[in-house]
């Protein structure tokens, strides 16, 4: 915060009241549960990071889905958003360490993995994945690996878009990964961009789309001074 020209600085020590809100919530601030009668999964779990990565999101989701698998609960893990900027990993048992930076970390057969439509999904990083699954013996059949066609496409173009931006930004970068995540999300917010669906197109129809595409982010990169 900035008061007459000064910035101010301030911790959450500063705000005891709000931290007593958090951990003793009113019950006038709690939603009551929907009601079952309504026919809603009330068994539904969600991870959400609020950081900028690392929080394990993946390994816990591992264990929740495990855990449900072993009291005999199959169910579907739906990833709903992010991108490929950064690694969950999860250790299966008596196995070496899985890394996706696309699918949810469900990997046993029983349980159906869906990338969702608000995932930046890059192709080559998902047949990997894939591919990754099918080596070590899981199943990848179509009826249990799923991908929502609007789901968003991004491709090297964006990570080259956020090297420049990044490399522009001088002495006041903000530390991106440089995997394209950034320009890819505001594409998609845009509505500008491909789809994963457009990969099922005809290949004359498929190849206008692209050459747009590249033309776009040509246009892009050249007013960043990009190579």
């Amino acid at each position: 915060m900035v008061v007459e020209g000064v910035p101010i600085t301030y911790t959450p020590d500063q705000f005891p009241e709000i931290y007593d809100i958090l951990n003793n919530p009113s019950s006038a601030l709690v939603v009551d549960p929907v009601s079952a009668s309504l026919g809603l999964n009330l068994g539904a779990m969600g991870f959400v990071g609020k950081q900028r990565g690392d929080e394990g999101k993946g390994t816990e989701a591992y264990n929740a889905i495990h855990g449900n698998h072993v009291n005999g609960e199959p169910g579907v893990a739906v990833k709903i958003g992010g991108g490929p900027g950064a690694g969950h990993e999860f250790i299966p048992e008596g196995e070496a360490e899985i890394v996706f930076r696309l699918l949810p970390a469900a990997v046993d057969s029983s349980w159906k993995q869906v990338l969702g439509r608000g995932v930046l999904a890059h192709p080559g990083i998902l047949v990997q994945e894939i591919e990754l699954m099918e080596n070590r013996g899981y199943d990848i059949s179509s009826n249990r690996v799923m991908i929502d066609g609007a789901a968003f496409l991004t491709w090297e173009a964006h990570a080259a878009r956020d090297a420049a931006e990044e490399q522009q930004r001088g002495d006041k970068k903000i530390g991106t990964t440089k995997s394209g995540v950034g320009p890819a999300e505001s594409d998609r917010v845009a509505r500008k961009g491909l789809r994963i669906s457009d990969l099922q197109l005809s290949p004359e129809a498929l190849r206008e789309k692209v050459a747009e595409e590249v033309d776009r982010q040509n246009r892009i990169l050249d007013s960043l001074d990009a190579e």
